[in-house]
């Protein structure tokens, strides 16, 4: 068990937390993809 499930002891809320930063290192690595490849991000268009 981690620090932060002793302090919150919300198991849940740390896979929630964990879920959403890694999607948006994934999201992250798809925009500097596209920037680096010339594409315009999604959302830029």
């Amino acid at each position: 068990m981690s620090v932060w499930e002793d302090v919150v002891g919300q198991e849940s809320a740390v896979a929630a937390f964990t879920a959403a930063a890694q999607a948006a290192r994934q999201a992250a690595q798809q925009r500097e993809a596209q920037t680096a490849a010339g594409l315009a991000p999604e959302g830029a268009r």
